[in-house]
């Protein structure tokens, strides 16, 4: 808030990167916020069992509403642009997400479908939008914003992840279709608390690469494709899942051996993405 005090003070614009450890363990609040969770009466997301993890989230709304509060008192919270996201799902106990699968760590909905809201009341029409987007499209956004004409060129020609989302937050109109991706070649330790996983309990996730294009979501569990047969064992070695997240958003029905054509369209996109950035596949048994 003072960095933003004095940016105003200066007639200069600013960018402020605000990453609360909260909400995380271990829980941490104010003595006084702890004490009224305790004696509070449980509720959807609050228990008696951990009234830490209530008062942690009271806390981090009252920060946030601090900080709205002084762009607004320094006269500037119509033309700032405030955003606001997680980086992952929630944890069991604290976060009901039904009906998406599974938590925290995962790469089904419940791990990677986060909030992602946009605050600008100068330019931006309070509206919802179901377009499918990732945090890597913030840097992109910004350069754009600030007046970046040539990304590629103002990054000496390197090529950028991520879209500005610029055309649907100011005009409203919808970004042309593309595939999104995620890839994570290791191993996430388990604990019972964290069901809808992969029937590996000892893993909240195990290596798997994904892409997601339309409606249609595809997930490449590397231990099954590098050392059971890869796509010759395609029908037998439950490598692939396939789900349509438009009729299927709890990814309970795996189409994988239904949806041939969709499958390996998805398939040969996500193959083709691994290659062109070097991502590192595991191929031997540890």
């Amino acid at each position: 808030m003072k960095f933003a005090e004095r940016c105003v003070s200066d007639g200069k614009p600013f960018l402020i990167y605000l990453a609360h450890h909260a909400v995380h363990a271990v829980d941490q609040s104010r003595s006084a916020t702890l004490k009224k969770y305790k004696a509070k009466e449980p509720g959807k997301f609050h228990n008696s069992v951990r009234p830490g993890y209530g008062a942690m989230m009271a806390d981090l709304d009252t920060s946030i509403g601090m900080l709205l509060k002084k762009l607004s008192d320094l006269g500037v919270d119509e033309n700032t642009m405030v955003v606001f996201l997680s980086d992952n799902g929630g944890e069991p106990g604290h976060a009901p997400q039904s009906p998406l699968r599974s938590w925290k760590g995962t790469y089904y909905e419940g791990g990677i479908r986060v909030p992602f809201l946009v605050r600008w009341p100068d330019k931006i029409e309070p509206s919802v939008n179901d377009t499918p987007v990732m945090a890597i499209d913030l840097y992109p956004t910004m350069l754009e914003l600030a007046g970046v004409e040539d990304i590629e060129k103002h990054l000496d020609g390197y090529e950028i992840d991520g879209e500005s989302l610029v055309p649907t937050l100011l005009d409203k109109g919808d970004l042309e279709e593309r595939a999104l991706f995620w890839h994570f070649p290791a191993y996430l330790d388990g604990n019972p608390k964290y069901t809808e996983t992969r029937n590996y309990p000892a893993y909240r996730q195990q290596p798997v690469s994904v892409i997601r294009r339309g409606d249609w979501k595809l997930l490449m569990y590397l231990e099954e494709w590098s050392l059971d047969g890869g796509r010759e064992k395609i029908a037998t070695n439950h490598a692939i899942e396939l789900y349509n997240l438009k009729n299927d958003i709890s990814e309970s029905d795996n189409v994988a051996l239904q949806q041939v054509e969709t499958r390996d369209r998805l398939l040969d996109e996500l193959l083709a993405w691994q290659k062109e950035i070097g991502a590192p596949i595991p191929t031997e048994p540890n």
